[in-house]
């Protein structure tokens, strides 16, 4: 499955539309199948239904009109002009022939295949005929005919384009004769044969020899007839280049047969038409199907290729490239979403770039904060005043807080330190500004010694204290400020609550401070509270990270910091 996932689109199509091809025409292919072998069975009965049927007419009228034979070999009439005696005509004599020539023409007018009915007296040689009349033996063409069958007593002879019947009476006082014309036969049966869909000809009952009279091309019929096996007879030869449906119809009591063929092209014409529309629909699907497909690859890797070309360049760097609404309205939605990401990248790379460049501002002025010159200045010059006095005691405590306060301010570099070092650089600079301001400054620091080795930011109370002691302390009226620190324990978190005194900050101040630091721009008045709310809310993901407020003339600021774990004491 995942290589198949893998594939690409073009093959993807290819597979689908190929697959959907191949099942619509075996489909196809299956329906016209079975459709056509029922229309072939249908046309073919239909056809097989027309012949019998005209055939069968055919045959039965033959059959009536060679049993009327035998009903005038009884006939008392025909036996009265028999059994009559050869003298000179008279009228008797002549009422005589009236009356059998009349049974000869009632039984010639019966059927419209019939061309003579004649009767043979052996007695007296006379052929009595309704073609020519009462006439001798010796004066007819059907001499052959009579003098075969008596020689041979075939009850059938077969001439050109003729059938002649012949029935021979028990004490041989005559014989009863018809002939049937077969091109009568052949034209009733054309008659029948309105659309022309099938051709026949004539073939002897007795030894199957063709008799000729057909109604299509004699050179054909004859081929025809040469490849039926009469011992076992198929429906379909090939002649030539031609499959032909062949029947034989007929009964040997009429002594021939008729040989019925069609043209197998001819009869399933229908259904070679429906193979015909199905192979146009299968080439027309087939284009449709090469259309759809080169289509929907242009549709689509078009703008692919667009799109990998655009993902290239971003991948080198290029976030510039901008892509065309020009597509379809979904490859456009891509687009206009790439271009927005594309955007984004830029924006977000320059946002980051400027938060380097202010991330690197912030901890410069920080580190610059700590090194004040001027807090060093004063520390220094304080330092000379105690020395000059004498007081060596402190100048001593001066030099130790000193060293304290640079030897923690080393690790503020650092990522996280423990918040025992934080305490210690925070007492190292709260006991300098002691020995500076003196009784004017008072400070206690309060902290849960449970909590010495969590690891926290570095330098979150000395800018704070710094910031309070130059904007609180130095320009406050009251003769003593005191600040109080206290660093509790909360569950996860540790808390942190400075408290002053000074009075320098009331309410409108207190506004002013949180406007400034709320705001995403270095500002450049409080920014040790602006550095420690943005470092605080983007270390712990804090919506608001400090909270600042002025109750009963004191300022009061807590910050809480997630508990991040133990971290080894510096050497």
């Amino acid at each position: 499955m995942d290589k198949i996932r893998r594939l690409p689109i073009s093959v993807k199509i290819i597979v689908i539309i190929g697959g959907v091809w191949i099942i619509f025409s075996a489909v196809m292919v299956s329906v016209f199948f079975r459709l056509s072998q029922l229309i072939s069975d249908r046309l073919v009965a239909n056809q097989e239904d027309k012949i019998n049927y005209f055939s069968a007419a055919v045959n039965k009228d033959i059959q009536n009109t060679v049993q009327k034979l035998v009903e005038l070999s009884v006939n008392e009439n025909i036996l009265s002009f028999v059994r009559r005696k050869k003298e000179e005509f008279n009228y008797k004599e002549y009422e005589i022939y009236r009356n059998a020539y009349k049974e000869l023409s009632s039984c010639f007018a019966s059927s419209m295949y019939i061309d003579d009915v004649f009767l043979y007296n052996w007695g007296n040689g006379e052929l009595l005929s309704v073609d020519k009349s009462l006439y001798s033996l010796e004066e007819s063409e059907t001499e052959g005919w009579l003098k075969e069958g008596i020689e041979t007593g075939a009850e059938c002879i077969y001439g050109d384009d003729q059938i002649v019947y012949l029935y021979y009476t028990e004490n041989s006082e005559l014989t009863m004769g018809m002939k049937i014309s077969l091109q009568q036969i052949k034209n009733t049966l054309q008659s029948y044969e309105s659309e022309r869909d099938y051709q026949f000809f004539f073939v002897s009952a007795n030894n199957y020899e063709y008799l000729g009279n057909g109604s299509g091309d004699s050179e054909l019929e004859k081929s025809i007839y040469e490849k039926i096996d009469w011992n076992n007879r198929k429906e379909e030869y090939k002649v030539k280049k031609n499959s032909y449906i062949v029947r034989c119809l007929g009964n040997s009591y009429n002594q021939f047969y008729i040989v019925m063929y069609s043209d197998k092209k001819d009869v399933l014409a229908d259904v070679y038409y429906m193979w015909w529309i199905l192979g146009i629909l299968l080439i027309l699907f087939s284009v449709i199907s090469l259309v759809l497909f080169f289509g929907i690859r242009k549709m689509i890797m078009r703008p692919m290729g667009k799109l990998e070309y655009a993902m290239k360049k971003i991948e080198d760097d290029c976030y510039s490239i901008s892509l065309k609404l020009d597509e379809s309205m979904e490859f456009s939605y891509v687009f206009r979403q790439f271009n927005k990401m594309a955007e984004k990248i830029r924006t977000l790379i320059q946002e980051v770039l400027e938060e380097k460049i202010l991330m690197e501002q912030i901890k410069n002025r920080q580190l610059s904060l700590q090194i004040n010159p001027h807090f060093l200045f004063n520390s220094l010059y304080m330092g000379y005043r105690l020395a000059k006095a004498d007081d060596m005691e402190s100048v001593a405590e001066l030099c130790l807080y000193l060293g304290d306060y640079f030897g923690v301010l080393t690790y503020a570099s650092k990522e996280y330190i423990r918040l025992e070092n934080e305490i210690q650089f925070t007492q190292a600079y709260l006991k300098l500004n002691k020995m500076r301001y003196g009784e004017r400054l008072e400070y206690s620091l309060i902290w849960d010694e449970k909590l010495r080795d969590e690891k926290i930011l570095p330098l979150l109370l000395q800018p704070l204290l710094g910031f309070l002691i130059q904007e609180g302390v130095e320009k406050s009226s009251h003769p003593v400020c005191r600040i109080v620190i206290e660093i509790t324990d909360k569950n996860e978190w540790i808390y942190f609550k400075i408290r002053e005194n000074s009075g320098v900050f009331d309410q409108s101040m207190v506004l002013k401070i949180l406007k400034v630091i709320q705001g995403d721009a270095m500002p450049e008045e409080y920014f040790e509270l602006w550095n420690l709310k943005h470092r605080i809310e983007g270390m712990y993901e804090l919506e608001n990270g400090i909270d600042i407020c002025q109750k009963n003339k004191c300022l009061y600021i807590v910050y809480a910091m997630e508990k991040r774990g133990s971290l080894e004491q510096y050497v």
